[in-house]
């Protein structure tokens, strides 16, 4: 018996790709389209995170999907004062931000205890 050549496609088959074509298909798109994102890494505490007057959550929180441009990112603990950071988010880009709790640091007050 003849060993059967491959047939050629048939009409109702998927079209062949260009190697472009093909990369683009077969690899999603982590980000939508014309976004970027901020990763927030939070250490010796905790906090909500958030930026402009969209709430993400209480850290640990997934990188934060966001337009271009400038964005601040906060963060909000139970006790203390609210930290910021401004950061520039581009098309495609991932930026880190960090916010630290210093554990020796004196807790912010009202008014500061004068030494005689």
């Amino acid at each position: 018996p003849a060993s059967a050549a491959p047939s050629p496609p048939a009409s109702s088959e998927a079209p062949t790709l260009t190697p472009t074509e093909a990369t683009a298909s077969s690899t999603p798109s982590a980000l939508p389209p014309a976004m970027g994102e901020v990763e927030v890494v939070v250490r010796g505490g905790s906090c909500v995170v958030g930026a402009g007057d969209k709430v993400f959550g209480t850290s640990p929180v997934p990188p934060l999907t966001l337009p271009p441009g400038r964005h601040e990112i906060y963060c909000r603990p139970t006790k203390g004062r609210v930290m910021s950071r401004v950061v520039r988010v581009g098309v495609g880009d991932t930026q880190t931000v960090t916010f630290t709790f210093d554990a020796h640091a004196p807790r912010p007050t009202g008014a500061q205890e004068r030494r005689k």
